[in-house]
């Protein structure tokens, strides 16, 4: 019930703005196809953090994000994205409660999927998402998951865009272990600030829970901030940006005391297609991307077990 009241409040919220807002936006949406490659690499540092311990591992990452949207129709668009990411955790060693862990463990993680969204006025979108992700480590256990939820994007201003995601996911059956992201939610709310046609800067924060996330019955909850931005470079014949971006995370094992905490910067290049401005992109539909909680969440669930 709460989750439905929760996604039914989300829809009402972003139709209510746009039924207020359509005269006093002046661009008003518009359907396009657009999308965009981007490749990011960065620094993660991981500390665990229960009773009071400071083991560390500060590794590299790579990550590399891709987006389409199809203008199916003048109000209708249908958006596909994916993003894989490899953590470079193979020479690094921390401890837990368990003893010493081989970092190793995490290798690689992606995420897959797909929104359907319609336009509510000239300012606000609303509408369905749906995502596969999985994760791989050293001892081949991978912890797959399946997301379902519902998503909205506003225009508060010219140069404000309000966003948001609502739902619910779980592990896909047939994995071997009865761990992982297992009939969790996750709730995610973002604002995007075009402060000039060549820069803008976003503002995400995202939460997840989840009731049997280790060993079948110890509950976990994740929390994420994350600040980030673009900014066109000045190349003619390419909506070539430079992306950077810095963030927190923390993956608390409620019920087993485990308490992992992520820091991470990055920095990296986006090709844009169908729009030359971070503003056009938002206009004409560009993908806001999928939850990352419950795909990280996943991929953490041997460290934190």
């Amino acid at each position: 019930m709460i989750r439905l009241l929760l996604s039914v409040s989300l829809l009402t919220v972003f139709s209510a703005h746009a039924a207020a807002a359509d005269a006093t936006y002046s661009a008003g949406l518009l359907n396009s196809d657009v999308g965009h490659i981007s490749v990011v690499g960065g620094l993660d540092a991981v500390r665990d953090v229960e009773d009071g311990q400071d083991n560390d591992a500060d590794v590299g990452f790579l990550e590399i994000d891709a987006s389409y949207t199809f203008a199916a129709t003048d109000s209708v668009s249908l958006v596909l994205d994916g993003n894989v990411r490899k953590d470079f955790f193979e020479d690094s060693r921390f401890e837990l409660s368990a003893g010493p862990v081989q970092v190793e463990s995490l290798d690689w993680q992606f995420m897959v999927g797909g929104h359907l969204l319609y336009n509510v006025g000239t300012v606000s979108r609303i509408g369905l998402l749906s995502g596969f992700g999985d994760s791989a480590n050293a001892e081949d256990e991978g912890y797959s998951v399946m997301l379902f939820g519902l998503e909205g994007q506003t225009f508060l201003t010219d140069d404000v865009l309000l966003y948001a995601q609502a739902g619910w996911g779980d592990m896909v059956a047939g994995d071997s272990s009865n761990e992982g992201f297992q009939n969790g939610v996750f709730g995610r709310i973002g604002a995007t600030f075009f402060l000039a046609d060549h820069t803008a800067l976003n503002l995400d924060l995202e939460h997840s829970r989840v009731s049997e996330y280790i060993d079948g019955d110890d509950a976990g909850r994740f929390s994420q901030v994350t600040l980030g931005g673009e900014t066109v470079l000045p190349f003619d014949g390419a909506a070539l940006s430079l992306l950077y971006h810095a963030g927190f995370s923390n993956f608390d094992t409620t019920t087993e005391g485990d308490d992992l905490n992520e820091y991470e910067i990055g920095i990296g290049l986006k090709l844009a297609f169908g729009a030359s401005t971070p503003r056009e992109a938002a206009r004409a539909g560009v993908s806001i991307g999928l939850p990352e909680l419950p795909i990280r969440a996943s991929h953490l669930t041997e460290t934190l077990d």
